[in-house]
């Protein structure tokens, strides 16, 4: 007796598939692991906007990878409606076709606003944004020097250091816990889970049921005890609607991973330009280029998410030049976007303040936290710049090893090293994160007075720094 033939998440049959395309270039190997930029420039002149791709070699894992701005801006704006984030949109793996890959886990579909289309989206993203917009910029950059000194004064005295370990990967995952107000020793659990999710190894998959743990009892203990911080004001933006803690952890848990991979990419690939192209350096330090400007030059060439693996058709579609099938596996190339001579500038200058690239996404799913995540690079790189002036590269940056780019690309260590470092200002405790006056943000209770004993504090992480330098 044979299984029924599985259904579409609506509960109809598949319709039939567009013919299949000849061939499906590999979407892996030594030209995409090495050079992935000159990958992406050389598949569009040879094939044109849109490529089906390949990403595994055991077959089953294909999809359309999208190079054209023009055709990506048609499916991250998604006017036809044709396309969804849902996984359970994807035909393949419905179907069983789609081998064991590291990116798979990635795509499972969630109760956050990542995985949702539509009115359910505007539903999900409207509290997160709110509770974003609570944030003192003041206070936050305070908080992320504070963090970046801490770091810095734990480098070895001696000698390189590697600063995507020392520096890069950790601090954006310690402003975000501050920010979230996790305790010290849940925020430790929670960089345990996520380096083992990040790795991708055997743990992985009970990792990830770990973190979803770990994110509902943040949000339990915020519900009894509401604080000065992102998960008490996401929790506030519910209101005395109809509240489900695992939902809101699945929201607390995207503010987290949303923070951490791209931004430490972001922070090390401006390091990288910095250290490597005098121009823009020399630019940089007689103040003609502020650090935000050079970083937003380096989303043209090397944006953080080089690819999105978020987007499937619910309906058969025409994208460039190819008939797409309802359920196929539409892949979005953010570092493709920068090449595309239709918007990429071509004075240098304008390369710096243009914000035509792709790198935020756009459309309903376009990044929600663009300015923190732009202040905590910021904030990153002129720390590092000041406090170790005459910063270099130790290695030929042709020696460099760099890790998979499916998704985010970054060097697996960054060696830079300086003649002199200069000491950390005195500074005072960091400030608490208060919402900033007049924001559309509700909290559950008033901040208490300064002098209250009670007055809730950003983590300061004295331990947990310690321990991502130990791991």
């Amino acid at each position: 007796m044979t299984s029924p033939a599985p259904l579409m998440p609506d509960g109809t049959p598949w319709p039939p598939r567009a013919g299949a395309p000849a061939s499906h270039v590999p979407m892996y190997g030594p030209e995409f692991d090495n050079d992935p930029v000159g990958f992406y420039r050389s598949l569009r002149e040879k094939y044109g906007p849109v490529v089906p791709v390949e990403v595994d070699e055991r077959g089953g894992f294909q999809g359309w990878l999208v190079l054209g701005h023009r055709e990506q801006v048609e499916v991250l704006n998604n006017r036809s409606g044709v396309y969804t984030h849902d996984s359970r949109w994807w035909r393949d793996q419905v179907e069983g076709r789609v081998p064991d890959h590291p990116l798979v886990q990635q795509t499972e579909r969630r109760r956050n606003m990542f995985s949702a289309d539509g009115a359910e989206h505007r539903r999900l993203r409207a509290p997160v944004e709110q509770a974003l917009a609570g944030l003192h910029p003041e206070h936050t950059r305070g908080y992320v020097d504070h963090l970046a000194d801490q770091l810095i004064d734990a480098f070895p005295a001696f000698g390189p250091v590697d600063v995507v370990n020392w520096y890069a990967q950790p601090l954006p995952m310690l402003v975000m816990m501050g920010l979230l107000g996790l305790p010290e020793e849940r925020a430790t659990a929670v960089s345990q889970t996520v380096l083992e999710i990040v790795q991708a190894g055997p743990g992985a998959t009970a990792a990830a049921r770990r973190l979803d743990e770990l994110m509902r009892e943040q949000v339990e203990e915020k519900l009894k005890a509401p604080g000065a911080d992102l998960t008490s004001w996401l929790i506030a933006q519910y209101g005395t609607g109809v509240f489900d803690p695992d939902e809101v952890a699945d929201q607390v848990r995207v503010l987290l991973q949303g923070g951490l991979g791209p931004t430490s990419a972001w922070i090390a690939s401006t390091l990288l330009r910095l250290v490597t192209d005098d121009r823009l350096r020399g630019d940089v330090e007689s103040g003609v280029v502020t650090v935000a400007e050079a970083a937003n030059r380096v989303l043209w060439d090397d944006p953080p998410v080089h690819n999105v693996f978020m987007n499937w058709a619910t309906a058969p579609t025409t994208l460039g030049q190819y008939e797409i099938s309802a359920g196929d596996l539409v892949i979005v190339s953010m570092a493709a976007s920068g090449l595309d001579p239709a918007v990429r500038p071509v004075e240098e200058e304008a390369l710096r303040a243009s914000r035509a690239h792709l790198a935020w996404g756009a459309g309903p799913h376009a990044c929600p936290s663009q300015e923190l995540g732009t202040l905590i690079v910021d904030c990153a790189v002129r720390r590092l710049l000041h406090r170790l002036p005459a910063l270099r590269l130790a290695i030929d940056e042709r020696d460099l090893a760099w890790g998979p780019s499916y998704v985010v690309r970054m060097p697996i260590e960054l060696p830079l090293m300086s003649p002199t470092r200069v000491p950390a200002d005195t500074t005072a405790e960091p400030p608490a994160f208060l919402p900033v006056p007049g924001a559309a943000v509700d909290p559950t209770a008033p901040p208490p007075p300064p002098g209250d004993p009670h007055r809730p504090q950003p983590g300061r992480w004295r331990a947990l720094s310690t321990w991502f330098l130990r791991k």
